[in-house]
């Protein structure tokens, strides 16, 4: 009765029950060897459980790739990461390509042709060295085979079969999880932690104990334009972005590389959701930046400044320690901003000056139908 209430409509309690033991052996294997779930899970699924595969099984996989990659985070190695992640996008769009195309017994064919060869290439005692060619290799077979079957390990377990367990189980896990993204010359610090589609892109740092919430960007372009009289020529990007220990960067936030030099975010600075800051911009220790405010290109902000959400920074702005900017408040372009002072409004005033202002406007209406009463009694 109990397995009945639990199991999906349709599939007996014995069923659920086999199909939770055939996960469970699966995720085990995965935690120990960095690979093996899909490759356990994946034909027993074909053969007595066909539903699971590949969506449930690929979406199992990745939370437990996930959870091993979380646990083994310092032998991450990023680099391999980013291009194995380049091959397997390249591998799923394949996928998708043979799926529309072909019927599923040649399909399956494909795979058991693909699989019987890494095996054959095993047996064999053939060696892969986890060149960044071999890598992209792999990670077009395993996007293709994955993406197909749910099970992309085995091109992995051929590419990277020399590394040490660690390292392999943290960066398979990666790999077939997170979909982070680090580029070339780019380096993540120690016990840092990179949620889905983050991206540190060419030449970034990223400093010690990070954290990247999923789609946020670390190094994209500056804004950067000039009118040459017919049409916007863009200005190369060819700085870098420094982010500095005990940083958290929210989801989908967007730091831009400077233009020349550094774009850097100081130490212990906690920045939300949906944030921009710009080419150039210094952003100083412990400071607090809510979701949607925007930081214009070459700013300067303080240690421990905040900025509350949506609040607008043009380019050029000085802003002081300490500083406080409350929701939706507006500096202008070239703007200064003591030390310690607590700002509102758009142009951003002393907070008690805006609420002063703000309790005239509300009073400003009967104002005016005194003012013209009066002037109809004075005409």
């Amino acid at each position: 009765m109990i397995f009945d209430a639990l199991a999906p409509q349709g599939i007996a309690g014995p069923d659920y029950l086999l199909m939770s033991g055939v996960v469970l052996v699966g995720a085990l294997l995965q935690g120990v060897g960095g690979i093996g779930f899909a490759m356990f899970s994946a034909p027993l699924a074909g053969l007595f459980f066909p539903g699971l595969a590949p969506g449930p099984l690929l979406a199992l996989g990745g939370a437990v790739s996930l959870m091993s990659a979380l646990r083994e985070r310092a032998h991450v190695d990023w680099p391999l990461v980013g291009v194995t992640l380049l091959g397997r996008f390249a591998g799923s769009a394949l996928a998708v390509l043979v799926l529309s195309l072909l019927a599923p017994t040649p399909i399956a064919v494909l795979y058991a042709v693909m699989i019987l060869a890494a095996v054959a290439l095993s047996v064999a005692g053939w060696q892969v060295a986890p060149s960044r060619t071999n890598l992209a290799v792999a990670g077009l077979a395993s996007g293709l085979m994955g993406t197909i079957t749910s099970a992309g390990a085995p091109p992995f377990a051929i590419a990277m079969q020399r590394l040490e367990p660690g390292r392999l189980r943290s960066t398979v896990g990666c790999v077939l999880a997170a979909g982070a993204f680090v580029g070339e010359n780019a380096s993540v610090g120690e016990d840092c932690i990179l949620h889905p589609n983050a991206a540190v892109l060419d030449g970034c740092r990223i400093g010690a104990r990070c954290v990247l919430q999923a789609g946020a960007v670390v190094g994209s372009d500056g804004f950067g334009y000039v009118w040459d009289g017919a049409s916007h020529r863009k200005v190369p990007q060819v700085g870098t972005v420094r982010v500095e220990d005990d940083v958290e960067i929210g989801a989908n936030a967007a730091i831009d590389r400077a233009t020349l030099g550094e774009t850097i975010i100081g130490r212990g600075t906690k920045i939300d959701n949906l944030v921009q800051i710009g080419h150039n911009v210094v952003v100083g220790e412990h400071s607090l930046l809510c979701g949607q405010a925007g930081i214009g290109g070459s700013s300067r902000l303080g240690r421990g400044v905040t900025l509350a959400g949506q609040v607008g920074i043009s380019d050029h702005v000085t802003i002081g320690d300490g500083a406080v900017l409350t929701g939706q408040a507006g500096v202008a372009r070239q703007g200064r901003v003591e030390a310690g002072a607590v700002l509102s409004g758009m142009p951003a005033l002393p907070h008690r000056e805006f609420l002063r202002r703000a309790a005239l406007l509300g009073r400003l209406e009967k104002a005016l139908e005194r003012l013209a009463k009066l002037e109809s009694r004075l005409g």
